[in-house]
């Protein structure tokens, strides 16, 4: 669901938070028909350039880039576009074990520069790679395999459902736990989970562990921009950490440093949003504190239920998710030993059963109050 779509269903009390994720937000269909580089017809060409490990080709696009110092008369919509773009060619030549900045120095204080500009790392993020990423023939991508734009595809939907699920999540703790209002909000974050999940399942069934880890994760590896090492444009980078800390939260060890490194590859809200979000109980924590108050009606409980239920979207994501990386990351067909965000699979099964703790400790108090509430009216019987 487009953000754009909620903003017409916020309530006065909520408006705050819609428009925080709003202000972020910007068009991912502009920027994705932008070229402000002229760079369609060499584009193109990239999966080409990359089978022939032609990194001379590749670098000598760079020399045109960097002579544009960096400017580009619009607003920051274009310096999107053109790191799009420009994102591409350094992953490639890193691919082929060159850093593109020792390659063709010029271009590092032109990636600087749209760093600036764009409140972004000075690289290609996954919001580059998907969001603003064209469809069709005018999809940048590294290898022109249709796996390839299946996964982009994929992060393409989840970077609209992920905020919206964010959002429909804090409508509900806004709008006062067990009220029809929050009820109605917390279904529609159960729908956003539903999709987000056969999001999945979608990329499960058309890109295979073996072409991720041996055609498409090398394109992933790490470059080296104004003495900063930076990962590639990684989907572990998408914010789902906001999700986690508004749903279930208690962040701990790797799965903290997880996001704590994961906040820096998107828009300086979203770093705020997790510390602000650190400060307060997560939603889980939040009614289980509710259902141990002597009188909470029956809006309460079904609103635990759905609670239950998008957590345990989280821990099947999360579980399968898990599975596919270990059999991405097997050493029989992968050298890589950590998964594109840099971080080893069994951090994946580290946060699958936090998140599954959480749900357990939600179900019972849950059974607990009903089973309460049960001895209650027999009492009075």
């Amino acid at each position: 669901m487009p953000l754009s779509h909620i903003r017409q269903h916020a309530d006065d009390t909520f408006a705050d938070h819609v428009q925080l994720l709003l202000a972020e937000h910007v068009d991912g269909d502009d920027i994705a028909r932008r070229d402000p580089l002229g760079a369609d017809g060499f584009m193109a060409g990239v999966p080409d350039l990359n089978r022939a490990r032609d990194v001379d080709a590749l670098g000598g696009f760079l020399p045109d880039v960097a002579a544009t110092n960096g400017v580009l008369d619009l607003d920051a919509d274009d310096p999107r576009a053109a790191m799009r773009d420009v994102g591409i060619v350094l992953g490639s030549i890193r691919r082929h074990g060159v850093q593109p900045c020792e390659l063709v120095p010029q271009i590092e204080p032109v990636l600087l520069a749209w760093g600036r500009t764009t409140q972004l790392v000075p690289r290609d993020t996954v919001v580059h790679y998907g969001d603003w990423n064209p469809v069709g023939d005018r999809e940048r991508v590294y290898t022109g395999d249709p796996q390839e734009s299946a996964l982009i595809d994929s992060v393409r939907q989840a970077a609209h459902l992920i905020p919206a699920m964010a959002v429909w999540v804090s409508a509900a703790h806004h709008r006062g736990w067990g009220t029809p209002e929050s009820i109605d909000a917390l279904e529609m974050a159960a729908g956003l989970f539903d999709t987000y999940c056969a999001n999945f399942e979608m990329v499960r069934a058309n890109v295979t562990p073996e072409f991720f880890a041996q055609q498409l994760r090398p394109y992933f590896e790490p470059i080296t921009v104004g003495g900063r090492v930076l990962n590639g444009p990684a989907a572990a980078f998408l914010p789902l950490y906001l999700v986690d800390e508004l749903v279930w939260g208690e962040s701990q060890g790797a799965h903290a440093a997880m996001i704590d490194d994961a906040v820096q590859y998107g828009p300086p809200l979203w770093g705020g949003l997790v510390q602000e979000m650190r400060r307060h109980p997560p939603m889980a924590e939040m009614l289980i504190a509710d259902l141990q108050r002597a009188g909470h009606g029956a809006g309460l409980e079904q609103e635990c239920r759905l609670a239950s239920r998008i957590i345990h979207r989280l821990v099947e994501f999360r579980g399968r998710h898990a599975v596919l990386a270990e059999r991405a990351y097997n050493a029989a067909i992968s050298d890589f030993e950590h998964g594109s965000g840099g971080f080893t699979p069994d951090v994946l099964r580290q946060i699958t059963r936090a998140t599954l703790e959480s749900q357990r400790r939600l179900d019972d108090a849950l059974q607990r109050a009903h089973a309460d509430e049960e001895g209650t009216t027999d009492g009075g019987i």
